[in-house]
């Protein structure tokens, strides 16, 4: 089972002529794969509903535009609860555009909801290298929106796209993409850019499973000697303790038989 990745709020739609609610209600698209893609990549984004309440919800629409030249539009479909009466049946792209909108099946016994739900599944292919899909919400009359059973909005809403959540460097790139193109080193392989922590036992390099295992020993040394020259993921300690010089080499060398065994 896949879970969905992260998101990010991009806007906030005010309460004008709307039923009020004490906290803003939300509809965010959560990725389902953990990026960078490769073309032919297949793409999910799922639309959730969040945050309801205490207003019910009956139903909602969303207006959506893709960038055409990462994404092919492939397949969408409704979940069919809470929201099982689709006003636009078949959801297909329009050029670029993409429109949606259910409500709840009184016939099937549906009522309103203010649990959090998800609402749609997206599914593109990529057709040329990316990091995170730009896929959002485009202006449209009448708007995006999450309904009451009075065919007013509920408000304020906050629609959320998939977006930079995890920047630790501060480069406006997804730390995860970083590391996949090089730019940052993750040693340990824990998604985390090196750059960004302080190692507290910087010489495990590695272990029987291909990650740090707690412990300076052989494998540490093996791996530390295949990586020797300008590598850099056994670099960890230059003639400056615990900082890189961009070089594997003898002060690593000497510095992982100083630690070698248990981590403290």
């Amino acid at each position: 089972m896949h879970l969905p990745f992260r998101a990010l709020a991009i806007s906030i739609v005010l309460c004008g002529a709307c039923t009020a609610t004490a906290d803003a209600v939300r509809l965010r698209m959560l990725l389902q794969d953990v990026p960078p893609f490769q073309v032919g990549d297949e793409v999910v984004i799922k639309l959730f509903m969040t945050d309801v309440g205490p207003i019910e919800a009956v139903g909602f629409q969303a207006f959506l535009a893709f960038d055409s030249s990462e994404l092919v539009f492939v397949a969408a479909s409704y979940v069919p609860v809470p929201f099982g009466l689709p006003v636009i049946p078949i959801i297909v792209a329009n050029g670029e555009d993409i429109d949606m909108a259910s409500g709840i099946d009184i016939a099937g016994g549906q009522s309103g909801t203010i649990s959090n739900s998800h609402l749609v599944t997206l599914v593109f292919d990529a057709v040329s290298e990316f990091c995170l899909p730009t896929v959002t919400f485009r202006d449209h009359d009448p708007p995006t929106r999450i309904s009451d059973d009075v065919g007013m909005p509920i408000l304020p809403l906050i629609l959320e796209v998939v977006g930079v959540t995890s920047d630790c460097n501060g480069n406006d790139v997804e730390d995860i993409c970083d590391i996949a193109d090089g730019t940052s080193r993750d040693c340990n392989f824990n998604t985390v850019p090196d750059e960004c922590e302080t190692l507290s036992c910087p010489a495990d390099l590695t272990g029987l499973a291909g990650v740090p295992d707690g412990e300076v020993g052989i494998l540490d040394f093996l791996f530390l000697l295949s990586k020797w020259g300008p590598d850099g993921c056994a670099d960890f300690t230059s003639p400056i303790p615990n900082v890189p010089d961009g070089i594997v080499g003898i002060n690593d060398f000497l510095a992982l038989l100083a630690a070698w065994g248990p981590c403290p």
